[in-house]
């Protein structure tokens, strides 16, 4: 949530100073990376999940997914990057003196706004979709993990 405010300011907000938007945008991507971390425990839950629902570990299917889907979206990303410097009107052929009134201030908007977009993504994503089941269902589920893991499982 603080990644979102942060982004929002950076991209919504003139701030009066760079320094002012650098603090901001320091703290909006300590956030995105807390999640970068989070996302590993993410994929072994999705891993322990499906071996829950199907009673087969496959671990190398559930990372080879999102091994693909990773690198994917890195290539979307990259598109839409370069969407978006086109979208400003900067010409690599001109130097910042050269360049349009408009420019500065567009890159300014688009620098906050694609990571303003990606935190409100991830945080109603989290939210809507990584919902893997109830309490009760997981304790019953890592109980039986321990079972099998001593060689008690039926």
């Amino acid at each position: 949530i603080l990644s979102i405010l942060c982004t929002a300011v950076i991209t919504f907000i003139p701030l009066p100073s760079p320094y002012a938007w650098m603090a901001f945008a320091g703290i909006a991507m300590m956030g995105t990376s807390c999640f970068m971390v989070l996302i590993w425990a993410m994929v072994s839950d999705c891993i322990d999940y499906q071996e829950e629902l199907s009673g087969k570990r496959e671990e190398g299917t559930i990372y080879a997914i999102y091994s693909f889907c990773r690198n994917a979206s890195q290539g979307v990303g990259q598109g839409i990057t370069a969407l978006a410097l086109a979208w400003t009107g900067y010409d690599e052929n001109l130097t910042v003196a050269q360049q349009a009134a408009t420019v500065a201030d567009r890159v300014r908007f688009t620098t906050g706004l694609i990571p303003f977009v990606g935190c409100v993504l991830c945080f109603v994503f989290l939210l809507v979709l990584y919902n893997l089941g109830d309490k009760k269902g997981d304790e019953t589920f890592m109980e039986q993990l321990n079972q099998k893991k001593k060689g008690k499982a039926k």
